[in-house]
């Protein structure tokens, strides 16, 4: 990370002021304290600005203590060997606090920064938890609010010619689709694109498409830590492309079986319907034809036949 200049002025300005209270109260204060004071403007230093400016802190406050503090005092040369084994113990202390600050300066940055992501992830999730067919519409939306004009491209329809994909654009996408690895700007394949590919499911080669987010207005080249959180945001949006698949899916099967069931109930009601009347003549039939047998065998000439 890159440090004004301001920055080392501060730790300047932060060494000069120990040395002048310091000279003015060595007799109070002792060497060893005021050895101890010399780190404060290094601490200061490495948590606020980073390494470059503690370093000249350490430095700086070597030399002072060197010049102001110890005899020959107002010369930078050191008649005691034991002011030399102090000259130099106050800088080794001074670079390795220097440095620890700095990596725990750096450690709360990278904190800070992943939470940052974190939380910028969860609250895409939840943009895209809906199940309405707007839900990819919003969440394109909120990624070009923060990031560029963003777009999707399906595998099974991707453009051949497209006004706003250049032919080193399109060529960024297919190795996308085809290594399905991020291609394009901000990465270390076609950097050269104006337009940056992350596919939905990386390291997948049979993914369903991609996210296309085109460069920056500024024209600044994306970090790396960018294009991992982009990377992520895509993975997000796969999912829940395939969740609305499955539940568009679901809902058509649903259709299919209430369909059927429908279908169903009709031909029994209607089977019922006309099961009715027809067994109302079925049995009509059968009373009359034994009612002519009974006429039959009451007849007089069929008693003769009978008796004969």
């Amino acid at each position: 990370m890159r440090t004004s200049s301001a920055g080392y002025l501060i730790a300047l300005a932060g060494v000069a002021l120990v040395a002048l209270v310091t000279h003015a109260a060595l007799p109070h204060l002792g060497l060893a304290s005021a050895a101890l004071l010399f780190l404060l403007p290094v601490l200061a230093a490495s948590v606020r600005f980073g390494t470059g400016p503690a370093l000249v802190a350490a430095g700086g406050g070597a030399l002072a203590f060197n010049f102001f503090l110890l005899p020959p005092r107002f010369t930078f040369r050191i008649d005691s060997f034991d002011h030399v084994v102090t000259v130099a113990v106050f800088l080794a202390v001074a670079l390795v606090t220097s440095r620890l600050a700095a990596e725990l300066r750096a450690r709360e940055a990278e904190a800070n920064a992943r939470a940052a992501a974190n939380a910028e992830q969860a609250e895409f999730a939840a943009l895209l938890s809906g199940d309405t067919p707007d839900v990819l519409t919003r969440a394109l939306a909120w990624i070009a609010a923060r990031y560029g004009t963003a777009r999707l491209i399906d595998r099974h329809a991707m453009p051949s010619k497209d006004s706003a994909l250049s032919s080193l654009d399109l060529s960024a996408a297919g190795w996308a689709l085809q290594g399905a690895e991020a291609a394009g700007h901000g990465s270390d394949t076609m950097p050269a694109s104006d337009w940056s590919f992350l596919p939905f499911a990386p390291g997948h080669p049979d993914g369903s498409g991609l996210v296309a987010v085109a460069r920056p207005m500024s024209g600044t080249t994306r970090r790396a830590e960018e294009m991992t959180q982009l990377q992520a945001l895509a993975r997000l949006i796969g999912q829940a492309r395939d969740r609305l698949a499955l539940a568009d899916e679901r809902q058509s099967r649903e259709r299919l079986e209430d369909r059927d069931a429908l279908r169903r109930t009709l031909l029994a009601a209607m089977a019922h319907d006309f099961r009715t009347p027809l067994t109302v003549l079925a049995g009509g039939g059968r009373d009359a034809t034994a009612i002519r047998r009974q006429r039959i065998a009451r007849s007089p000439r069929f008693i003769g036949l009978v008796r004969r």
